[in-house]
C-alpha cells in the first residue's frame, strides 16, 4: 500500500456494517422477475434505437466515404 493511504473498517470510519449475504449456486440460472425482464427489454430497445440514430446521422454526414 502507499504510505499515506491505510485500510480501515466499517466502525473505524463510522459506517454500519453490512450484513452477511449467503452465496447462493442458483443466483446465477435464477429468472428475473416480470417486471426486470420487462425493463431490461426496453433498455435495449431504447439502446439499439440510439445507436441506429447515430449510425445514420453519420452516414449522412459522410456519404463521400462510401464505396
Amino acid at each position: 500500500m502507499l504510505a499515506a493511504v491505510r485500510a480501515t473498517t466499517p466502525q473505524i470510519a463510522g459506517l454500519p456494517a453490512l450484513p452477511e449475504m449467503g452465496r447462493s449456486r442458483t443466483a446465477r440460472k435464477a429468472e428475473p422477475d416480470a417486471v426486470a425482464a420487462r425493463l431490461a427489454d426496453i433498455l435495449l430497445q431504447v439502446a439499439v434505437e440510439s445507436l441506429a440514430r447515430k449510425c445514420a446521422g453519420a452516414a449522412r454526414e459522410r456519404p463521400a466515404e462510401r464505396s
